[in-house]
């Protein structure tokens, strides 16, 4: 155990050094965040260096390895960097923590207790298994790509489970990840579990940094980092009302006042029955392939289950970086405000410092996950041509100025700072997007948008149960001022705002129950937005045009979806899981906006009417608070099931202890101290969910193939064909042991494991000893050397 707390105290301690040299950068450059970017600074910081890392290692460019040394001297440039314009401008940032010391020491707790409590959550479950169980459903996966990442030296990478190919994956979150473990010394292993602990203390921090900017109070903005973090939808509460009809039904003749002892008796029962998965599973449509009967289970993750699952995905480390966009936005927002007060402001010197930050973030998200470099695109689109069209009268310059900026952020991002990435990746959809250069300009675009057939839209019941604690908050306080303002207008103006209602809703109210409750959510936030509203202070102004853009998106998925590999019921699951993820905090925070505005906007005198919003605030957070309450507690009682794994942090070292792959593991181990980190490797490939591609994934050398069904989803089923002729070419491989074919595929080495035992016995065996050199041998499990000819 106290290797385990030393392990967690060294990762918190580089993870603080990391952000410390661009603490002072950040604080600089973006004073008009309340904490003058100093949360933003603990995912700018290790983000420079990776990218820097990243691209001096580049085959094309090779200036230096990927490595630990190569982090440590970019870290330490940053560091000087830092440290000499902290010293500049001491005086500055003296007073501002002067002033500001008890915002800053919040925004550390709000790391701090995320990142531990996710450690203690691991320590619970921390092994990466290939099986769907309570341990994830698939920490096997992340765990190869991490582990292939962190061998990596040279970029592009060839892809761990499919060696003939470089990595077809928005892989730069891992790589992000990668570098800090490699920076802190840890191995893989290790630093798997102590990511995902880091990714949720940096969401903690940047929701209650990003809800302080909109919501100038500490407690207010704790309320909305813990529904980011913690809070979950309202489908636990509909798996306790069904445990308690059971009890009732089984209990049928106990009496009224007995009945809660009897509930308690069954508290055990409720929690074991807990399912912490089926939140995630909310949205459920008839699925035609298998008949009406049955419905497919679209993806609906928030970030507590995520954090509850232990998957390092890559929608989850990405989170944090569109946190850090998001604060990125709200500097540059405040920025066009100035602007419009001060037409002589010069607009480079007011938002310069934000959108270059926010440009390689957009990048670092079109690396990490595609899916939310569009959404943060679209959120800082709408706030870019809001402050266009604020700025129009009185500077059209300055307009126009806020326009081209935006696509120069989108078009840098993606097509230049983060070119090498596009350069080796391509979508398995037909979708693209193409920007070669600019002199002469080359451009294509092909959008495979489909409509969601009306069978497919989300029914109204599990919208709500999903989305309904933070949306009825929200509709709760515009309703009410969107209606006193429309009674406030001229009658010709209140007619006219009445006439666009009626129609929006005959309109929605055709396209189903969910899109209805959306557009009267958009028209009331829409009705706020009218010209006397608008003089309100930039932060209120920028959290109703990010709620305004983010209802849209979600109506948008209602009606449209991107046409990837997935068809049938699941057609929509990519584009309703991973447009829907980043928005999440977003309606958190607004929710928190929402409840304080109602709370501001009632007269002292009110005493019942405050009395009844604060009982309903005190019990939405109740609601909140039983997924991760409950969703732990069945955690922990799963881990009695599986005793000995728990109280480690290796993710690997459950294997120590298992008859089956106890001997693949330490030749795996072998594999990883002794040949290089290119070797490819041949071992038995298989589908998802199977030991297939074991030995790629714990010794960070490439197989030949792994789980097949995964590249295809990543690479198109274009390459379906040549997959299976890969897997008759292996099978005949370790059936007759031919070393001519283990050349012309490319191997240095074919493995002979648990799994390889069990396919093709002594025969498969004796052919391999035949044939190959043997290198090494762990009990059963031995790795042979490919003959080379000379």
């Amino acid at each position: 155990m106290l290797q385990t707390a030393g392990q967690i105290a060294r990762y918190y301690i580089a993870l603080q050094f990391l952000a410390l040299g661009a603490a002072p950068l950040c604080m600089l450059a973006f004073p008009r965040l309340t904490d003058r970017g100093y949360a933003a600074a603990k995912t700018l910081g290790p983000l420079i260096v990776t990218y820097l890392a990243w691209m001096l290692s580049q085959q094309s460019i090779g200036l230096a390895p990927f490595n630990a040394a190569t982090l440590f001297w970019l870290q330490t440039a940053l560091l000087l960097s830092g440290a000499a314009a902290a010293w500049i401008r001491r005086e500055e940032l003296a007073h501002f923590f002067a002033r500001r010391w008890r915002l800053i020491l919040s925004v550390e707790a709000a790391f701090t207790l995320g990142f531990l409590a996710v450690c203690a959550l691991r320590l619970m479950t921390p092994e990466a298994t290939f099986e769907i169980n309570r341990s994830g459903s698939e920490k096997f996966f992340d765990f190869t790509l991490f582990h292939n990442l962190y061998c990596a030296e040279t970029f592009p990478r060839v892809d761990t489970w499919f060696a003939e190919s470089t990595l077809n994956y928005y892989y730069f979150g891992h790589l992000f990840m990668a570098s800090i473990g490699r920076f802190a010394g840890f191995s893989p292993e290790v630093a798997y579990n102590l990511s995902l602990a880091a990714v949720a203390g940096w969401i903690a921090a940047l929701s209650f940094s990003l809800a302080h900017q909109f919501l100038r109070s500490t407690a207010w903005a704790a309320l909305a980092a813990w529904l980011v973090v913690a809070a979950g939808n309202l489908q636990p509460l509909l798996q306790i009302m069904a445990t308690m009809r059971d009890v009732a039904q089984e209990h049928h003749g106990v009496s009224f006042f007995a009945f809660p002892g009897v509930l308690w008796t069954e508290k055990l029962r409720a929690l074991d029955s807990f399912s912490f998965w089926d939140a995630s599973r909310v949205y459920q449509v008839p699925d035609a392939g298998a008949g009406h009967a049955q419905l497919a289970e679209l993806i609906t993750e928030f970030p507590a289950f995520s954090i509850l699952l232990g998957d390092l995905h890559a929608h989850y480390i990405a989170l944090p970086l569109a946190l850090t966009a998001l604060l990125m936005l709200a500097a540059l927002h405040r920025g066009f405000a100035v602007m419009r007060r001060d037409e002589r402001t010069a607009p480079l010197l007011r938002t310069l410092p934000s959108a270059l930050a926010l440009t390689l973030l957009l990048g670092a998200l079109s690396a990490a996950n595609l899916w939310d470099y569009f959404t943060i695109g679209a959120l800082a689109g709408a706030l870019c041509v809001y402050a266009a069209a604020r700025m129009w009268r009185g500077n059209r310059s300055n307009a126009l100025y806020a326009l081209a900026l935006y696509i120069a952020m989108m078009l840098l991002s993606r097509h230049y700072l983060f070119f090498l990435h596009g350069r080796f990746f391509d979508t398995p959809t037909p979708a693209h997007f193409e920007l070669r250069s600019l002199v002469p300009l080359r451009f294509s675009a092909d959008w495979p948008v489909r409509i969601v057939e009306p069978q497919h839209r989300t029914p109204l019941s599990q919208f709500l149960t999903l989305w309904g604690l933070l949306i009825l908050s929200l509709i709760l306080w515009t309703a009410p001022a969107a209606l006193w303002r429309l009674l406030c207008l001229p009658w010709r103006k209140c007619f006219f705002f009445a006439l666009l209602i009626l129609c929006a809703l005959a309109f929605a109210y055709n396209a189903g129950q969910t899109l209805t409750l959306l557009f009267i959510a958009l028209l009331f936030i829409m009705v706020l937005f009218y010209r006397p509203i608008m003089k309100a202070p930039p932060s209120e102004a920028a959290m109703r045009l990010l709620l305004a853009a983010a209802l849209l998106l979600l109506g948008g998925v209602e009606i449209f979806y991107v046409n990837d590999v997935y068809t049938g019921a699941n057609a929509r699951m990519n584009t309703v899981f991973k447009t829907c993820y980043p928005l999440w905090p977003v309606f958190c925070i607004g929710a928190a906006w929402s409840w304080r505005s109602m709370l501001r906007a009632l007269p002292v005198e009110w005493k019942w009417t405050r009395a009844l919003c604060v009982n309903l605030l005190l019990f939405s957070v109740l609601l909140g608070a039983l997924y991760p309450l409950m969703g732990t507690a069945a955690r922990a009682l799963e881990s009695r099931e599986y005793p000995g794994r728990a109280g480690t942090l290796n993710a690997l070292a459950f294997l120590q202890r298992d008859s089956r792959f106890a001997g693949d593991y330490l030749l795996a181990l072998w594999m990883r101290a002794n040949i290089p980190p290119e070797s490819v490797v041949i071992e038995a490939p298989g589908a998802a969910y199977e030991p297939a591609g074991r030995f790629a994934a714990w010794s960070g050398r490439p197989s030949l193939l792994g789980w097949s069904n995964h590249e295809m989803v990543w690479r198109g089923p274009g390459v379906a064909e040549h997959l299976e002729q890969l897997k008759y070419l292996i099978d005949q491989l370790y059936r007759i042991g031919d070393v001519e074919l283990a050349g012309q595929l490319g191997a240095q080495y074919v493995v002979f494991g648990a799994l390889e035992w069990e396919r093709y016995g002594d025969a498969g065996a004796l052919a391999m000893y035949d044939n190959f050199q043997l290198a090494h041998r762990e009990g059963k499990s031995m790795l042979f050397r490919v003959p080379v000819e000379e």
